[in-house]
């Protein structure tokens, strides 16, 4: 059998068109009317090549490894999760196992976190260990998120997971990424080696494809077409996040209902941007984890605190809401990865740490995000 991790550099739809592929046909005729409309508008060139990849991937029992890099907000995991669908109704016997590394209290939690997708009753694992499950399963396709957060200072983890598909032969994984040249700069040459040659990067959206995805997203509200232009602008001439954009366009319809606003004009989205961008602090705390957010309100309480003492009301904070408990060891690392990041601050000479934020403030941001879970806005 041929080298599984040959180098093939995964080219969007309109550089696919000329090479010869046996399934051309899977984004043609009665089929390509569903595709399109099931993946994300603007993303379908990416769509289609990871779909391509995928069935030729599962049919031909290949294996290997597709890394998804792109910019925060350019719509990756949505992209990627939508033609998962797709795959899961084409091929009901793959098993689809993503997991948010992000989420993770420890990198090494993420062989369980995928082996319970697979076996819910198991309660530990390791590489080794998911690697004998994964052996019996027909075929796997692993979305892992965020890959960047299981870089630890070996990349014992990293690497363990990246070289599961050429043990079982029978896994296919997607590492998404926030970070374009991560193999270059941050991965060991071993590490690398078991990345492989596949890459995709989501370039950011165009100021056209922005204004498309807000029209589809509320055709029920008038906005005049400067309105989208300049909110579309806005946001490609900063970052491209794309939620960002979605979040504004929020705003300005929620300032239109309450103030009887038939049609949203430019005034109108302007003064949703600048409420937006001047609470940049509060979609930083929302991206936090569950157990940050936790642990930041109770550091923002107590102020200058140490370790032991941190850890004692963590865990009593966390049995409250029925959260699993945290070893002291899994406590630390949460700690040192919200200092790295900044959350946090740490002295010196000092273990103890201490923030920033107020708690006044957090519980607003908090407030606010548990009211929004009263309406969801799919990105």
């Amino acid at each position: 059998m041929a080298n599984k991790y040959k180098k093939r550099h995964i080219k969007k739809e309109s550089c696919i068109r000329n090479r010869e592929n046996k399934y051309a046909p899977i984004i043609a005729n009665s089929f390509i009317s569903f595709f399109m409309r099931a993946v994300p508008l603007g993303r379908e060139d990416e769509s289609t090549a990871i779909y391509k990849l995928l069935k030729e991937s599962i049919e031909e029992k290949e294996y290997g490894v597709l890394y998804v890099s792109g910019m925060p907000g350019c719509g990756k995991t949505l992209t990627c999760n939508s033609v998962l669908e797709i795959v899961k109704e084409n091929y009901p016997d793959v098993t689809i196992a993503s997991v948010n590394c992000g989420s993770l209290i420890l990198p090494s939690d993420v062989f369980l976190a995928i082996h319970q997708i697979i076996t819910p009753s198991v309660t530990q694992s390791s590489a080794r260990m998911l690697e004998e499950t994964l052996k019996y399963q027909p075929y796997t396709i692993i979305l892992a998120d965020e890959v960047d957060m299981l870089i630890t200072k070996n990349q014992h983890i990293l690497y363990g997971l990246l070289e599961l598909p050429s043990l079982c032969k029978n896994l296919y994984i997607i590492a998404i990424s926030n970070t374009f040249n991560l193999p270059d700069n941050k991965l060991t040459g071993k590490v690398r080696s078991r990345l492989g040659w596949n890459r995709l990067n989501f370039a950011l959206y165009k100021r056209s494809q922005v204004v498309g995805i807000l029209k589809e997203m509320h055709p029920e509200y008038e906005f005049t077409d400067e309105a989208l232009e300049y909110c579309a602008n806005k946001i490609c001439t900063l970052n491209g996040d794309i939620r960002k954009a979605l979040q504004i366009q929020k705003h300005a319809m929620a300032h239109a209902l309450r103030n009887d606003i038939k049609k949203i004009e430019m005034e109108d989205m302007d003064r949703a941007i600048k409420y937006v961008y001047h609470s940049m602090q509060s979609s930083f705390i929302r991206s936090l984890s569950e157990y940050q957010k936790i642990l930041l309100g109770i550091v923002a309480r107590k102020g200058y605190s140490f370790p032991d003492s941190l850890y004692v009301d963590f865990r009593a904070t966390l049995s409250l809401k029925q959260f699993p408990l945290p070893t002291f060891k899994e406590f630390q690392f949460l700690v040192e990865k919200m200092v790295e990041i900044g959350v946090l601050k740490g002295r010196s000479n000092s273990l103890a740490v201490e923030t920033d934020y107020i708690p006044d403030e957090l519980d607003i941001i908090f407030e606010e995000e548990e009211n929004d879970y009263l309406e969801v806005i799919p990105i």
